[in-house]
């Protein structure tokens, strides 16, 4: 059984295809929103402070590849590349051409780059940002909860400008192979508990 799944709903009369990527992962949307805008927001840490850190660095890490090559992946005008945390869920989503071709680029792309275990400079970046203490042992247990996550499923979600004659099985045999997120590691240590965040608008 495929670990991805493909969903394509072409919409007449819009301007480029909208593509999300969904993994059933639990972090926060309070703290992703920080580190979307690169600023930190009070002293006291929260629940899912790792998990954050570490999704936002494998987002970072596939908006980077998919803006550097090769040659911007083919000139397939990717914009808008972004992502959120709700409800237990992660998605990564940007904006393409109305192609098959562009989509099967720009996911492969996405699909080849989650790769949990090779984060861990970025992840470092955003924990010390946000006020906390990078640790190895923690960052792997929650890059081996990562990799879980993805194995259990990702869903990619094309909706917009696109031909109703597009095989997005096709698509789907020639991106699914792309995805190796490697193996776990041993030397684990589970996050410090947290409070969870109260309700501040985020």
């Amino acid at each position: 059984m495929s670990k991805v799944k493909l969903t394509v709903i072409p919409v007449p009369k819009t301007p480029d295809l909208a593509v999300s990527l969904t993994i059933p992962f639990a972090c926060s949307s309070e703290y992703i929103s920080m580190l979307r805008s690169n600023y930190p927001c009070g002293a006291e840490l929260h629940h899912h402070l790792e998990e954050s850190c570490i999704a936002f660095a494998l987002f970072r890490n596939i908006a980077i590849e998919m803006s550097k090559g090769p040659r911007a992946l083919m000139g397939h005008k990717i914009s808008g590349v972004e992502c959120n945390a709700q409800d237990s869920h992660f998605i990564i989503s940007w904006c393409t051409q109305g192609t098959g071709s562009a989509l099967r680029k720009t996911a492969g792309t996405a699909l080849k780059y989650l790769k949990p275990h090779s984060l861990f400079s970025s992840y470092t970046n955003n924990i010390r940002m946000l006020g906390g203490k990078p640790d190895r042992k923690v960052f792997n247990y929650v890059a081996n909860k990562l990799i879980e996550a993805i194995e259990s499923g990702v869903h990619i979600l094309a909706l917009g400008k696109i031909s109703p004659n597009v095989d997005s099985a096709t698509i789907l045999s020639a991106i699914s192979p792309k995805l190796d997120v490697g193996s776990k590691v041993g030397e684990v240590a589970a996050p410090e508990k947290r409070p969870p965040f109260e309700s501040y608008g985020f």
